[in-house]
């Protein structure tokens, strides 16, 4: 939870939402951190299917980017 305070602190710092990117942990913090503060986007790499076992928001967004990468392929988007 410290990791997902601080980057809503940063984000909210902008006058404008920020695109926000993470891998592995930091891309499960920043999902976390996109529930609590505006984001312009949100960019992330292996990091919602490994730590999002316990929380079900986590599971939630995991299901869906598993989704979107069926109607938009990789590299169309």
């Amino acid at each position: 939870a410290e990791y997902v305070d601080d980057l809503v602190r940063v984000v909210g710092d902008f006058r404008t939402p920020p695109f926000v990117a993470g891998h592995s942990l930091g891309a499960a913090v920043a999902v976390r951190a996109a529930c609590k503060v505006p984001m312009a986007g949100l960019i992330h790499w292996a990091g919602v299917f490994t730590f999002a076992q316990s929380n079900r928001a986590l599971v939630a967004a995991a299901r869906a980017t598993k989704v979107i990468d069926r109607v938009i392929p990789p590299g169309q988007g």
